[in-house]
């Protein structure tokens, strides 16, 4: 925020989604990789939507779904195994 005698300037740093799926995993969630001990790759967790590891609303995905972030009530990695991630 900047101030001069008479007038008031503030600036808000927006936030975007991003484009894909894909992309807000890789970017914003940052999952954890068994196979790197760290932080996951982008062509991994690629890998992951290709391996029906990931699923939206309970449906599985391709990795440039586009999807409307208002709608989303669920994203589940690895549904089949036995520890569940919910994000």
């Amino acid at each position: 925020m900047s101030t001069s005698s008479d007038t008031v300037t503030v600036t808000w740093q927006t936030w975007e989604y991003p484009a894909t799926l894909l992309d807000y995993l890789h970017k914003h969630v940052k999952p954890f990789s068994r196979e790197r001990h760290g932080e996951a790759s982008r062509s991994e967790i690629r890998r992951w939507f290709d391996q029906g590891a990931v699923q939206l609303n309970g449906e599985r995905v391709a990795h440039d779904c586009e999807p409307d972030y208002g709608e989303i009530k669920s994203l589940i990695l690895f549904p089949k195994g036995n520890r569940v991630t919910l994000v």
